[in-house]
């Protein structure tokens, strides 16, 4: 689904997954006008619109809250959250270990139940 971040400089990506509060819902229609809340990318070798530190840094500046990068091949996930337009922690996850989210504080979700998915 587009996302919108920035109507007149026409900065229109595509995140993997996408999440928007209920309390910004309005921002959702056949696009989404505005930052979702928590975007989730998997990594894939081929690029895309932007480098990944272009659309993190896309994200960070626009309003995303918390970002997932899904890495394939390490089996990992690095979780960004971002306020004030830069990156205020990070966190590497793999295995057993829970996915920490301040998006969605009651999400309980292991790294390998992400990966599991992709088996």
């Amino acid at each position: 689904m587009d996302v919108i971040l920035d109507f007149d400089a026409a900065l229109v990506v595509q995140p993997d997954i996408l999440f928007v509060s209920q309390e910004r819902a309005g921002i959702v229609g056949d696009r989404v006008q505005g930052a979702p809340d928590l975007v989730i990318e998997v990594l894939s070798p081929r690029s895309r619109i932007g480098q990944l530190h272009e659309r993190v840094e896309w994200f960070a500046r626009y309003g995303v809250r918390e970002c997932w990068l899904i890495d394939l091949p390490k089996r990992a996930v690095v979780v960004l959250n971002f306020e004030g337009g830069s990156t205020t922690t990070r966190a590497l996850v793999s295995g057993p270990n829970a996915i920490p989210s301040l998006v969605l504080p009651d999400l309980s979700v292991t790294a390998g139940a992400v990966f599991s998915y992709f088996s």
